[in-house]
């Protein structure tokens, strides 16, 4: 069996030729007349057998690997937590709420007689009127500011998952450490 040698091509392909077919003209898939060279130049380039193959040059290198996976989970949780807290966000009111009937409220406070704003007054001493408590749509304001922070960070978890998933997809394949020949 003879050894077949790759002419390159100025397309970017190659013609297989043998060391027998030095000084013919060939014509490659493109369409181009090549010149094959001498015996010595033709030895000179790679050969059928080094030439590496589509499968060879699909194989993605472990750190090529690591970034897309890295990245796809970075995209994940950050899409996940996004559409988690913008949930729970939704299910916050957070819209001011007046009282009841505070005209109401005043005009019972008005019919009391003196004995018994007094005896309010001494209960309120003593027992004390509770602790502070902000009302329940400043509750639900605050929670609400917190939950959009955290879906920015979702935001910001998934953008640097799609460079991370980008910039694996960019990377070269992996080189399988052959030395490479050089072409004439």
């Amino acid at each position: 069996m003879t050894t077949k040698y790759l002419l390159p091509c100025s397309c970017g392909k190659s013609v297989a030729v043998a060391a027998s077919q030095a000084g013919e003209k060939l014509q490659c898939t493109c369409g181009l007349q090549l010149e094959v060279p001498s015996m010595s130049a033709i030895r000179q380039l790679q050969t059928v057998a080094d030439a590496p193959t589509k499968r060879d040059q699909s194989h993605w290198s472990l750190l090529r690997g690591m970034l897309f996976a890295v990245g796809l989970v970075c995209l994940c949780c950050g899409i996940g937590a996004g559409i988690y807290y913008q949930w729970g966000r939704m299910q916050l009111d957070t819209s001011e709420k007046p009282w009841d009937d505070m005209a109401n409220d005043l005009s019972q406070i008005d019919n009391l007689s003196p004995l018994e704003v007094w005896e309010i007054l001494e209960t309120t001493q003593k027992d004390g009127i509770g602790p502070q408590r902000p009302p329940d749509f400043v509750v639900s304001r605050r929670v609400s500011n917190i939950l959009l922070q955290l879906i920015w960070g979702g935001i910001v978890l998934a953008s640097i998952g799609l460079v991370m998933i980008f910039t694996a997809l960019l990377l070269p394949g992996r080189r399988d450490g052959r030395p490479r020949r050089r072409t004439a």
